[in-house]
């Protein structure tokens, strides 16, 4: 996209790349032309491989652009089906991302870097700021993934997703929330959640739990829908959340749902659901009729009475409530409270008691001021029916009619107590009423906790505890101590409190026998989040100990410790690996299984482990995911900050990539020439010996990139600069500048020569280990301070290590050589001693050669054995249906007669040659465009039986209907840049089919 399509960026960037203008042009216009978005939406096919043919009518960070967009976009005027596949394409694409280290994190930085664009449409320079975050963080980079982790307020989470994070309870956009099932799960995936439960007032949708169950499968969420009931409980309402528990998928779940019993259940809490809605159409008159005077007048504004209508447009899918209608009020206030607070800014005076009563006035303020049934008692409680004939029978249920009435459900049920507003002698009674059959307490909630409105958490917690630790004393004791409160109490009801509380007493062991070993009464943790709450944090708990160490020190250093503590418990299962050659023998002996095998690990809770450590208790090792909130008021106490100027723009990272390469090189230079320059007396090393330098590190780079990309016998397609990541080799080049002066001036002059008088004519291997020491150290703190995992850091000081030996021979050698060419034996001897750092770094640098060369093949063969495996299975789901699909016909038969399996295929559905024809144009682009594919792909072909090889291989042929599949290209199979994709078929599937046939016999 030309520059001169965004002027402003031309005004506020330096010279910006060519991949920052295009990234910039992709959001705007998907942004803008919803119809052009679409457009690219043949590219989020899930049968297409995110690193396969369509990254030649793409590149990955454009095309995860685009699909989050999409997904984005279709908040407002998309349908669940188009948030599906946008989500399907996002998580292909984030995923397949080129970090070797921290490919789900950066996965994770790279979505909400994207997200932050999209939200700040308008504002060019940001945007391209953020569009070169992205860029950068693609690469994978550890210390900026980390950077950007932080500046999200994400947790680093392990690599393997085997940490315990969940929340119990959340609301989406169908109940009070702001996010469609697609986008919470998403961002549910973002904070690291892994079990999460959503919730429903009074009744499921069944659209928004098909959706959202799968939205939940695709990004590997586990997911549970429940319903938030209400009952009445000594006059007022107490709340309860109803999972059902046994059924394992989401067909099974959407069929529950179509049970005559669950519809008639359903249908009273609509019942519900409508009458609440009556009651805030109510409060939003009331609203317009008295307080929008009042506030116009208490604060100077202009607002004007708010629309039913654009109010109901507000709440969307959602149940109206009264957060929507204070969020709806909140929206119509904020324009003029600022406006507002610039006037009185501008007319000067002392106006700070006026502006701190605006700043406070945020939609939980205005809930609790406006909208609460004590600020209007006249509308009364819509939960509560008092002497209405037309109220739904729901609403008059005790907490035992509610418990009887979901046990006639056609499904197990988890029964949740939320204790919101009682306390501990009331939970207990509620309990006792119920039989036992409550299952759960919400043992703590982040919304509440930051209302303050369970100030007996401690006292539940320990009821709970003592009802499944069965010890009826201690319940006596408990019990009676209730009694005691409640009889000291002077709450009206105190006499009828009393009465049950000894008829608990005369009934100890029934009480007793509810919680047994088997059956205990579990606790939920949730934080009630609908993703607008300005005082509590976001959604999301996690478990510390089962987190990095390093994120264990952030959240200990931040204030994200909650009073709650566990027993997260580890366990080890060791197997053989897959890629192994011991293959099972090593089950035979667990020494060769610790040795060889794999091991995952997996944590869990124990049993009746989780407890309240009480308000304020800082030893807890549960940790919210969510952040504060940035946005606690309505900024209007700071006047709005001047942008900044261009001069303060210009930055180092605002520079072009190549650009920053080459300064890189530059500042790395240097310092490796002055050291040369000013300390050597050979002219060779004054003049060349950074050069030397330089030139041992960068080929040692390139070498060990093109060998551990296939070498000498890679694909005719992959030249050799394509496998060199050019901002490794710069990096690399930056930091070994700087060891110049470490290892040959002050390690090799002045500690050993100058004060050791250690040289290479008396003791050259102390020498060469000192100096391979030093050199270690170097190399590892500087891997510290980029962000390598330990591995790396530990790998590459023994690597140096290792060094020494070939150091020593190195001098030998050049002594020789040196010896052979004339040169006098102390003049040899002096050139040794000159050169032995440079010795020291080639040495270090033909290790690290050897070492990294076989790790970048490592990596390179397990990333196309990843990739092919992917793709083979798509193969082996597609000969499974052709099978079912001509059940009269041998599949093995038709592959071989290509023309007549597409006919065939064709009379009963065209959408299963597109995937075959997909399937084989990416494979034909792994075999020639990614690093060790063609060698995967032939170790994966030899393991098969003749069946499946003919199979695999046969299906593949669908490619010589060159006219099918161009007319598939050209219509759009890969979007509207197809000619790189066209050419390099056309022009390469010959081959590639006669390599195919080779591989058969």
């Amino acid at each position: 996209a030309p520059c001169a399509a965004m002027p402003e960026l031309r005004a506020t960037s330096i010279l910006p790349d060519a991949e920052v203008r295009e990234l910039l042009e992709i959001v705007r216009e998907s942004t803008q032309n919803r119809k052009r978005q679409r457009a690219t939406r043949t590219l989020f096919d899930p049968t297409l491989h995110p690193r396969g043919i369509k990254e030649l009518a793409a590149p990955p960070a454009m095309r995860m652009a685009a699909a989050l967009v999409d997904l984005l976009g279709s908040l407002d005027d998309g349908s669940a089906e188009e948030r599906l596949d946008a989500l399907r394409a996002v998580r292909q694409e984030a995923l397949h991302n080129r970090s070797d280290m921290l490919p789900v994190n950066t996965a994770r930085v790279l979505i909400e870097v994207l997200k932050d664009m999209v939200r700040s449409v308008g504002d060019t320079p940001r945007q391209a700021d953020l569009a070169r975050d992205f860029l950068e963080a693609s690469t994978g980079k550890p210390r900026l993934v980390r950077r950007l982790l932080k500046r999200y307020h994400l947790l680093e989470l392990p690599e393997n997703g085997n940490h315990i994070a969940y929340d119990h309870r959340v609301y989406d956009a169908s109940s009070t929330g702001r996010k469609t099932p697609t986008h919470l799960i998403l961002d549910a995936w973002l904070k690291g959640i892994r079990f999460l439960g959503v919730v429903y007032y009074n009744h499921v949708p069944p659209r928004a739990a098909d959706e959202l169950l799968q939205a939940g499968e695709i990004m590997g969420v586990k997911v549970h829908v429940g319903i938030d009931l209400t009952a009445r409980f000594r006059g007022r309402p107490v709340r309860f959340l109803v999972f059902p528990r046994g059924i394992t998928n989401r067909k099974e779940y959407l069929e529950q749902l179509q049970h005559p019993e669950v519809v008639a259940f359903m249908a009273e809490g609509r019942r519900v659901t409508a009458r609440f809605q009556e009651h805030v159409l109510r409060l939003l008159d009331t609203f317009n009729e008295v307080h929008v005077a009042e506030l116009n007048e208490e604060f100077g504004l202009d607002l004007e009475p708010l629309d039913r209508d654009a109010f109901l447009r507000f709440v969307g899918s959602g149940q109206a409530s009264r957060l929507h209608l204070a969020e709806f009020i909140h929206e119509a206030l904020l324009p003029r409270l600022r406006a507002r607070a610039t006037a009185l800014r501008e007319a000067g005076g002392d106006h700070s008691a006026v502006l701190a009563r605006m700043e406070a006035l945020v939609p939980e303020e205005i809930k609790a001021r406006y909208l609460s049934v004590q600020a209007h008692p006249e509308l009364g409680d819509p939960l509560d029916p008092g002497d209405d004939p037309d109220a739904p029978a729901m609403l008059s249920w005790h907490p035992r009619d509610l418990v009887d009435q979901v046990g006639r459900l056609p499904f197990a049920t988890r029964i949740v107590l939320s204790p919101t507003g009682l306390r501990a002698a009331d939970v207990l009674e509620i309990i006792y009423d119920c039989g036992g059959r409550i299952t759960h307490l919400e043992l703590f909630n982040l919304r509440d906790q930051a209302e303050h409105r369970n100030p007996d958490l401690a006292a539940i917690d320990r009821m709970r505890r003592v009802l499944n630790d069965g010890n009826i004393i201690e319940l006596k004791r408990m019990v009676r101590a209730f009694l005691d409160d409640v009889e000291q109490s002077e709450l009206g009801d105190r006499e009828d409190r009393a009465r049950r509380l000894r008829q608990m007493l005369a009934d100890l062991p029934r009480v007793q026998g509810f919680y047994t070993v088997g059956h205990r009464l579990g606790s939920r943790l949730s934080s009630g989040s609908t993703g607008r709450s300005r005082r509590s944090r976001g959604m999301g708990l996690v478990v510390v100990p089962t987190l990095p160490a390093r994120t264990r020190r952030r959240i200990h250093r931040s204030q994200r410790l909650l009073p709650l503590r566990t027993v997260a418990v580890l366990s080890i299962t060791r197997h053989p690996s897959p890629h192994s050659r011991l293959g099972n023998r090593v089950i035979d002996s667990p020494l060769l299984l610790r040795i060889f095998g794999d091991r995952d690990l997996s944590w869990s809770i124990a049993r009746n482990a989780t407890r309240y450590e009480g308000a304020g208790a800082a030893n807890g090792n549960i940790a919210a995911l969510g952040g504060v909130p940035e946005d606690q008021g309505n900024d209007l106490l700071k006047p709005p900050t001047r942008p900044p100027t261009l001069r303060s723009r210009l930055a180092w990272r605002r520079l072009p990539r190549r650009v920053r390469m080459a300064a890189k090189v530059v500042i790395g230079f240097i310092p490796a020439f002055l050291t040369f320059y000013l300390t050597q007396d050979w002219w060779v090393l004054a003049w060349f010996g950074a050069v030397i330098w330089f030139a041992i590190t960068g080929l040692r780079n390139v070498i060990q990139s093109v060998v551990g990309g296939g070498g000498v016998v890679r694909s005719p397609l992959l030249r050799w600069r394509d496998l060199v990541s050019w901002g490794r080799v710069a990096d690399s080049l930056l930091f070994t500048g700087f060891s110049v002066p470490l290892l040959d001036y002050l390690v090799k002059t002045v500690l050993l020569d100058r004060s050791l008088h250690i040289t290479v004519s008396n003791q050259p291997l102390l020498l060469y280990t000192v100096i391979a020491l030093a050199n270690g150290t170097y190399i590892s703190s500087h891997n510290i301070f980029r962000g390598l995992p330990r591995g790396a850091v530990i790998g590459n000081f023994f690597r140096s290590v290792l060094s020494i030996p070939v150091a020593v021979a190195y001098s030998a050698l050049a002594e020789r050589a040196f010896l052979a060419a004339g040169v006098p034996v102390e003049t040899a001897l002096h050139m040794l001693q000159l050169s032995a750092a440079v010795l020291s770094k080639a040495a270090s640098d033909t290790v690290a050669g050897l070492i990294e060369g076989s790790a970048d093949r490592a990596r390179n063969v397990a990333r196309a054995h990843q990739w092919m495996h992917e793709k083979l299975d798509l193969f082996n789901d597609l000969h499974a249906r052709l099978e079912v699909l001509l059940p009269e016909s041998s599949v093995i038969e038709l592959v071989d007669k290509p023309k007549k399996l597409v006919r065939t295929v064709q009379s009963e559905g065209e959408a299963l040659v597109r995937e075959a024809i997909i399937n084989a144009l990416d494979l034909m682009y792994f075999w020639y465009y990614q690093p060790r594919a063609q060698t995967v792909f032939r170790k994966v072909v030899a393991t098969m039986s003749p069946d499946e090889r003919e199979v695999l291989l046969g299906l593949q042929r669908v490619l010589e209907r060159k006219r099918l599949v161009s007319e598939l290209l050209l219509g759009g199979l890969v979007g509207r840049r197809f000619e790189d994709a066209l050419s390099f078929y056309l022009n390469r599937v010959d081959r590639y089919l006669a390599a195919l046939s080779r591989l058969q016999k």
